[in-house]
């Protein structure tokens, strides 16, 4: 580093950490050394440079690294310091120009400047990205985005966030489009259970084959749409239709207890056999759902006895959690198994404890819960956690490639850990650990997997938190919502707020299908969200549940807390 050096006639590299550039030294410096004259010089801030674009040891883990440090621990500094030059390509883990800027933002430094508006030198983005990325900050508390070359050139008004209850009935115009579709397209008439695979209009389509996942997902979604919205004779019958439809054509004796089959064809012949974990996950939520919705005590013990029997099956005392040793063709390169299904599993026990009170189930919440909290903490530096793990939880890479993150599965994560922490299943402990990773991890992915200069949230980012896949899935915007409002009542930091409401508005805008009124969502859209990359409103792996799944309880917990006033002196601010 080279400093101004009061006195010399050129600037030596400093020998030792002195701040060459304060008041006192300036003034020196302006007097050609001397400490009296008239002659004054002062700075008004600083400014550093800042490009990792050299492959030095340990560079990012330094404190050189401004953008994940904050500005407190650097000691005192008595001016403001504002990060600039910066730029995207000089950062190759930066994720985006927009993630850059925020960076500055929450560690705290006092500004952020792009390189270049130009975009004619080295190492520079581009003017979209550098106007994107300013614009992304424009709504946060004690932010301004300046255009210095072009002042006649007029920036959006800052706009308020819309209230809660704004946003509340949005979600139930976008929930009520989904449902209608699916009442009136998703039950396979004439062949029985849910249509496989649908096309943007719901027409079916090959393949055929049904899943049981996919049955187990729709039947919890009608029972929650009957128990919390529409109790209606036609909702109760197609959720009637789906349960005898699971045990009569999914279910299989293994041992004392009863599982369930992957797969049928459309008329109902089995045609995988499994008794997947994650599947059995899946159909024990849809049994307590099931029964919850319609008072049905034999549902919630078929889902009490399913438990016991993965958990007879599959639970490991010694490492926690459960074995998928033989769920075959699910994992790779050796993996015994994923965090995907302790997700799911964890998901569905919440349920199944919220109506049972199970002290088993109880006790196997806080297992997964401290699992969860073991593979992000066994994960440092990096933020996010491996997906596959052998029997001892260490992780197992699913390629040789460079692995991807989820983002929805992230987001997954952070809803269900800040769920179980306030299910009454945890230990204070426990409860408020698992509370600080779901918000530490919440920060990470919001960082890095929204985009923040075409809205919505990509599809996959690398372990360092650089985008891999920039397409828009549904599913990962509707988790998105419920993270978000998650996220708010965790930290009250009303950027989760700004970003509900512009996530709320990418779906509306681009996820949506506006061809075809009161229908479901595109599965898969381009980064821009102009193309549509794939048009089809069902698979097995897309229902109605990822939509009523993330949107019902966020709509419900805005209208309890806003509108009907059960929380005493609460503002829809």
């Amino acid at each position: 580093m080279f400093s101004l050096h009061s006195g010399a006639s050129a600037p030596p590299t400093a020998p030792i950490a002195h701040n060459y550039y304060n008041d006192v030294e300036i003034i020196r410096a302006a007097r050609d050394g001397a400490f009296t004259g008239y002659d004054e010089a002062f700075m008004d801030f600083y400014s550093v440079h800042f490009y990792d674009d050299h492959g030095f040891l340990n560079w990012r883990t330094s404190l050189i690294n401004v953008l994940e440090h904050d500005r407190s621990v650097y000691g005192v500094l008595d001016k403001p310091l504002v990060v600039a030059e910066v730029s995207l390509k000089g950062i190759p883990w930066g994720g985006s120009t927009a993630n850059i800027y925020r960076m500055a933002y929450d560690m705290h430094w006092a500004g952020v400047a792009g390189w270049h508006l130009l975009a004619a030198g080295k190492a520079t983005d581009t003017y979209d990205e550098l106007m994107g990325a300013m614009l992304s900050l424009h709504y946060l508390p004690g932010c301004e985005a300046i255009h210095l070359n072009y002042l006649n050139v007029p920036l959006p008004a800052k706009t308020p966030r819309p209230p809660f209850t704004v946003m509340q009935s949005r979600i139930e115009s976008l929930l009520l489009g989904a449902v209608t579709f699916w009442k009136t397209h998703g039950m396979d008439i004439g062949y029985g259970g849910v249509v496989g695979t649908m096309d943007r209009k719901g027409k079916p389509i090959a393949p055929f084959d049904k899943s049981v996942v996919q049955l187990a997902n729709h039947l919890w979604s009608l029972a929650t749409w009957f128990q919390k919205r529409e109790e209606s004779l036609a909702v109760k019958a197609s959720a009637d239709t789906l349960y005898v439809r699971l045990l009569s054509h999914y279910a299989v004796p293994v041992g004392l207890y009863t599982e369930f089959v992957w797969s049928v064809n459309r008329t109902g012949n089995v045609v995988d056999t499994r008794n997947i974990i994650y599947a059995q996950a899946a159909v024990m939520d849809a049994l307590a759902m099931y029964g919850s919705a319609f008072n049905n005590s034999v549902a919630i013990q078929q889902a009490l006895n399913l438990f016991r029997s993965i958990d007879l099956r599959a639970h490991d005392a010694t490492n926690g959690g459960y074995s998928e040793n033989n769920d075959g063709g699910l994992l790779t390169n050796g993996a015994k198994r994923s965090l995907k299904t302790h997700r799911r599993l964890l998901q569905s026990l919440l349920n199944v404890y919220a109506v049972t009170f199970n002290i088993d189930v109880k006790a196997r919440i806080a297992e997964l819960a401290q699992v969860v909290s073991h593979v992000l903490e066994s994960s440092k530096p990096s933020a996010y956690a491996s997906e596959q793990y052998d029997d001892r939880w260490v992780a197992v890479p699913e390629s040789s490639a460079t692995e991807q993150v989820s983002v929805g599965a992230e987001l997954q994560t952070v809803q269900l850990l800040l769920q179980a922490s306030s299910s009454g299943a945890l230990s204070a402990t426990l409860r408020a650990n698992i509370t600080a990773q779901a918000v530490a991890l919440g920060r990470s992915i919001f960082k890095s997997g929204y985009d923040r200069v075409h809205g919505g949230f990509h599809k996959s980012i690398n372990l360092d938190g650089t985008v891999s896949a920039s397409s828009k899935l549904s599913w990962v915007q509707a988790e998105a919502i419920h993270a978000l409002w998650l996220m708010f009542g965790a930290t009250n930091d009303e950027q989760y707020g700004h970003l509900m409401n512009e996530t709320l508005t990418w779906i509306e805008t681009h996820q949506v299908d506006h061809v075809y009124p009161q229908s479901e969502w595109f599965a898969k859209v381009s980064t821009d969200g102009v193309t549509i990359i794939d048009d089809r409103k069902g698979t097995n792996a897309k229902s109605l549940y990822d939509i009523v799944h993330a949107l019902v309880p966020v709509a419900n917990d805005v209208r309890q807390k806003f509108v009907m006033g059960q929380v005493s002196g609460t503002k829809d601010l």
